[in-house]
């Protein structure tokens, strides 16, 4: 037998045998079967599951003697035989013993290499030997397996590249890039994934590749490129139609769809993010004219990977591209919803609360949004939540201002304050409706809105939903009440009275609706209060009397305010006696040291003041006075009671009661002397004693009263004038004197009234103290305050009391040289009685030149009788001693020449007075006169005596 041809033989059938057991083939491989992370890492690596597609064609069981098998194929190749069996055996040996390696789970090195050694043998060997593809597809695995990944992606690589139309090319290929994919080596991973999706979809591979694409150029930054293969996928993987929401779209698929779409979309929107985010979607889609059937997902994609990322301004933003390019698509409020949501993930409150006001105002119903349609219930609640915070931001933030910074304060609570309206106005019905409003009353009055926040609290407190049931509704009336007298304390005149009024309604309000509020009493006594100061007195008067008649009874501090308003209400209805019992019921009740007692007392006697004047006013005097006299009774520390004593004084004086009205005003004298009536009180008192009959008493208080300062100094004057005269008139000389010596030491002027105090002097010197020299000491002060021209003056009451003083001093000084006796020596006596005689004739000359007739006459009368009692004198004096006959007849004769003389000027001074007669005067001096003149001489004089019968019955 041929040995060689028998040695081929035995060769052929060991194949045939050993190659049998590589015939079966591996079930289809799926792109769910393919990838198990589609790229992602776990735990730091990326993990690859070989596809089942690249084991080696043969039996699952692996030959009952695999050694043997392995034994015989390298017996083969130490023969000589033919390349092609050479061949053969070179590869079932090496498939062999990766087959073997694979069987036993870890990998025996050094059986790999060998089938390394080998595959690269036989593709050294025999370059065309038809299975090098298979070859090329084994050696990767082996290489792999032993952890030469480089060789391996290499030796797929010559698989696609030497073999493209090898049904084994794109399962290389695939697997080439999965390694390169592996080891960061993302541009070659993208070409590789590019050749097998060049083969089309009819490529087993060519879904999973389309995936890992995808990756591949995301990994290289290549993202736009990226979203062409990722769009692909969705359109394919998705759902027919167009999609909006991504829940229902992923429920509609099988689970590993589920994933694949799940995932892409993740993928996409990481893309998507990296290219700019929303705006960026949105200038593509705007670009290209049109945008797919899911791309509602690709924005929620994209902002759930930017939320994922911590990117949550972008997040929001991607969310709001939505809205900005889809404004009126039903599913806007939501995607508002999800940016609203990314920022406050994020922290960002301002751009929040901007979010959630832009949300109301798009959102809220018979906006543009919604037109006449009725918002969804999913939107109206976003609505009252996002209102809801919005006045709670604007509030904590009003309140965590400092105070000092007045307008932001301000302008926060007002925001709060208008959101909490804005909630109100679009849930008017709500069940916390009430609780609302309570809160943007409070919001109102923080913020200065004193006048709303009141309004405002009355409506959560009766008139909202919930105000009913609500605990805290007696509360909020009375915040009502508070605020309402927060705006009076802040007004003023009209305003302050409405705002008054205001407080009174709603504390009225307060009693009747909640009358066991724990306020109650407390409400109604304000607002009595507050009645009274409005003028209403007698809804005061019936507000009190609510609180007085409570049961049980109000406090004890209330009932005595009541009390004070039930008598003020009674006193401004000028039912006095009615305020006067109010008032006394007070002061019962009112412990001894309590401060208010005083005040309530001097109401109490105003009440009884009031009373006095109403019967005063009605003509009543002794009424008056007995009820003026009370207030002093009854509260005699009451401020009014000077004014009480002094009234009932007056009353007395005017019923000219004068015992009553001196008692009255000395009195008042005594308990107020501070009092500004004192000086009246004074004054009335000096003119009741001089009524009275008691000028000694009046003329001491006069004389008080000329002392006292505060009155006016013509007063004073005034005063101490009559204080002498009554002095004069109770005959107490001296007092009268004093008084009269001070009027004319203190009031010179005017001249009339001081020269009658001096005149009045020298008349109490001369009759009541019988003192000459004090009477001419009076009188010649007449003279020197008259002044030396004053004869020559016009006619004044002064001028008169001048004139007599004049004469009077020209009397006394003519008795007084009368009494002078010529004795001897005769010169001496003589000078003497001439200068006498000189200084009675200058007073009397004084005297008749102030042309008063009667003092005229009297003086001129008195100077005749001074040149006559002269010229006696003369014929009267003591004559020498030792003087002859004849010397005593020429001493005689001498001295009656003298008196001659003075007889003669005598007479001339008394024809002077007769001569007034012409004048029509006629009086005791011309009459005097007259007879003097008949006396000196008879004959020429005689029939004057007849004259003088005449002219006394005339005058």
């Amino acid at each position: 037998m041929n040995f060689p041809r028998l040695q081929q033989a035995l060769i052929a059938a060991a194949l045939a045998v050993c190659g049998a057991a590589a015939t079966a083939a591996d079930p289809v491989s799926t792109v769910g079967s393919t990838t198990e992370t589609n790229g992602l890492q776990r735990n730091g690596r990326f993990v690859v599951r070989t596809p089942s597609i690249l084991r080696p064609g043969m039996q699952q069981q692996v030959p009952p003697n695999p050694l043997a098998a392995i034994a015989q194929y390298d017996h083969i190749l130490e023969i000589p035989t033919s390349a092609a069996n050479r061949a053969e055996a070179l590869r079932r040996g090496a498939d062999l013993r990766v087959q073997l390696a694979d069987v036993d789970g870890e990998p025996n090195l050094p059986v790999l290499r060998k089938a390394i050694a080998m595959y690269q043998a036989l593709l050294r060997e025999a370059p065309d030997y038809p299975l090098n593809d298979r070859a090329l597809y084994q050696l990767a695995r082996a290489q792999q397996a032993v952890g030469e990944v480089d060789a391996a992606i290499a030796s797929l690589q010559q698989l696609g590249a030497g073999y493209p139309y090898s049904f084994r090319a794109p399962d290389g290929l695939f697997r080439a890039g999965e390694l390169l994919f592996q080891r960061n080596r993302f541009a070659e991973a993208e070409a590789a994934y590019r050749q097998v999706l060049a083969q089309g979809p009819s490529t087993p591979y060519f879904e999973p590749v389309q995936y890992k694409f995808g990756w591949a150029l995301v990994r290289q930054g290549k993202y736009a490129e990226a979203l062409t293969p990722f769009f692909a996928i969705l359109d394919r993987e998705l759902p027919p139609g167009t999609l909006d929401d991504p829940a229902p779209a992923l429920a509609a698929l099988k689970p590993a769809q589920a994933e694949v779409v799940r995932d892409v979309l993740k993928v996409t929107g990481r893309s998507l993010a990296a290219l700019g985010g929303g705006s960026s979607l949105n200038s593509r889609f705007q670009q290209a004219g049109s945008e797919p059937r899911y791309a509602t997902l690709l924005y929620s994609a994209l902002a759930a990977q930017l939320l994922d990322q911590q990117r949550y301004t972008e997040a929001a933003e991607a969310s709001l591209a939505f809205v900005s390019r889809h404004p009126q698509h039903p599913l806007a409020p939501a995607f508002e919803t999800r940016a609203m949501a990314a920022y406050q993930q994020g922290g960002f409150t301002d751009l929040l609360v901007a979010a959630k006001a832009g949300y109301v105002e798009r959102y809220a119903p018979g906006s543009r949004y919604w037109g006449t349609a009725t918002p969804s219930a999913e939107v109206l609640a976003a609505l009252k939540g996002n209102l809801g915070d919005l006045a709670r931001h604007h509030h904590a933030r009003a309140q965590a201002w400092p105070a000092t910074e007045v307008d932001a304060r301000k302008a926060d609570f007002a925001a709060a304050a208008g959101w909490y309206g804005r909630s109100l106005s679009l849930f008017p019905n709500d069940p916390d409706a009430a609780q609302v409003a309570l809160l943007q009353a409070d919001a109102l009055f923080d913020g200065g809105q004193i006048e709303a926040a009141a309004r405002q609290y009355e409506r959560a407190a009766y008139e909202l939903p919930g105000s009913q049931t609500s605990a805290q509704s007696p509360a909020t009336a009375l915040a009502a009440v508070q605020a309402w007298q927060r705006l009076a304390g802040d007004s003023r005149d009209a305003a302050r009275s409405a705002a008054l009024r205001e407080s009174v309604r709603a504390s009225l309000r307060l009693a009747d609706q909640f009358p066991a509020h724990p306020q109650w009493a407390t409400s109604l006594t304000r607002a009595a209060g507050d009645l009274l100061s409005l003028g209403d007195a007698e809804a005061a008067f019936t507000v009190a009397s609510r609180v007085l008649a409570a049961r049980p009874p109000a406090a004890p501090e209330l009932r005595r305010e009541m009390l004070g308003v039930v008598a003020d209400a009674r006193y401004r209805q000028q039912q006095y006696a009615a305020a006067e019992s109010a008032y006394g019921d007070l002061l019962k009740l009112l412990p001894a040291q309590d401060p208010q007692r005083q005040p309530v007392t001097d109401r109490l006697a105003r009440a009884i003041y009031e009373q006095a004047v109403v019967a005063r006013d009605g003509g009543d005097l002794k009424a008056a006075a007995l009820a003026f006299q009370r207030v002093g009774t009854v509260a005699p520390e009451a401020e009014i009671r000077a004014a009480a004593d002094y009234d009932a004084a007056s009353a007395w004086v005017e019923l000219k009661d004068w015992r009553n009205a001196a008692r009255s005003l000395e009195a008042f004298r005594s308990r107020h002397p501070a009092h500004p009536l004192a000086l009246d009180a004074e004054k009335k008192l000096a003119v009741v004693y001089g009524n009275d009959q008691q000028p000694a008493r009046a003329a001491a208080v006069y004389a008080q009263l000329a002392e006292r300062e505060p009155l006016a100094p013509d007063l004073r004057r005034e005063a101490l004038w009559l204080a002498a005269q009554d002095y004069q008139k109770a005959g107490d000389s001296r007092s009268a004197a004093a008084q009269f010596e001070r009027y004319a030491e203190r009031y010179p002027q005017p001249l009339d009234r001081a020269q009658e105090a001096r005149r009045s002097l020298a008349e109490i010197a001369r009759l009541q103290l019988r003192d000459p020299a004090r009477q001419q000491f009076w009188l010649q002060a007449i003279i020197d305050a008259d002044g030396p021209d004053s004869a020559r003056a016009a006619d004044t009451p002064a001028r008169r009391i001048a004139a007599q003083a004049s004469l009077e001093l020209g009397q006394a000084g003519a008795a007084r040289a009368a009494l002078l006796r010529l004795g001897l020596p005769l010169e001496a006596s003589l000078a003497m009685r001439r200068k006498a005689i000189e200084a009675a004739v200058q007073l009397l000359d004084r005297a008749a030149t102030y042309g008063y007739a009667e003092v005229t006459t009297a003086a001129t009368h008195e100077l005749a009788t001074v040149w006559r009692d002269f010229g006696r004198a003369i014929l009267q004096s003591d004559r020498p001693g030792g003087l002859s006959t004849d010397a005593r007849e020429q001493y005689q004769l001498l001295l009656e020449e003298q008196a001659n003389t003075f007889d003669e000027k005598a007479m001339k001074a008394y024809e002077a007075n007769l001569a007034y007669l012409r004048q029509g005067v006629w009086n005791d001096w011309v009459r005097k006169s007259s007879l003097a003149l008949s006396e000196i001489a008879p004959a020429r004089y005689g029939k004057n005596v007849r004259l003088e019968d005449r002219y006394d019955a005339i005058h």
